[in-house]
């Protein structure tokens, strides 16, 4: 699993393991709407906030605002935290809180699920994949 060449800047807190869409050029964020154009998906592990007085990590981003998004770019593998169940081999596009979620026929999708998810926050082995078939 390699990390995108593609280099945005976060507008918001971006979570681990969520679609991720251009905003503006070079800027993003997590995908928020089931028809966002994703351009990826985040990495998988923490930010890694600037520790100053108390030390407590009180935060679940990869990246907020003004930081870079890691994320795994078209034609890679990662994980992606399912919306609801998915089947391996479904075709998925983000649900509004950027999780993966089954898209149907006539829609765009921007992975292909690797592996099965009984459950919503499940993280699955997913192909970033963007088929905007359902773009007008």
């Amino acid at each position: 699993m390699g990390v995108s060449t593609i280099n945005l800047i976060a507008t918001g807190n971006v979570s681990p393991c969520r679609f991720v869409k251009e905003t503006a050029q070079w800027q993003g964020a997590q995908a928020s709407a089931t028809t966002d154009v994703c351009c990826g998906v985040s990495l998988q592990f923490l930010r890694s906030p600037n520790i100053t007085g108390a030390w407590a990590i009180t935060e679940n981003y990869i990246a907020i605002a003004g930081e870079s998004i890691p994320l795994i770019g078209a034609g890679e593998t990662g994980l992606l935290e399912a919306g609801a169940a998915v089947t391996a081999g479904a075709r998925l596009r983000p649900d509004t809180s950027g999780r993966g979620v089954t898209a149907a026929a006539g829609e765009s999708s921007y992975a292909i699920a690797w592996e099965t998810a009984a459950a919503a926050g499940d993280l699955i082995k997913v192909l970033v994949w963007p088929d905007n078939v359902g773009a007008a």
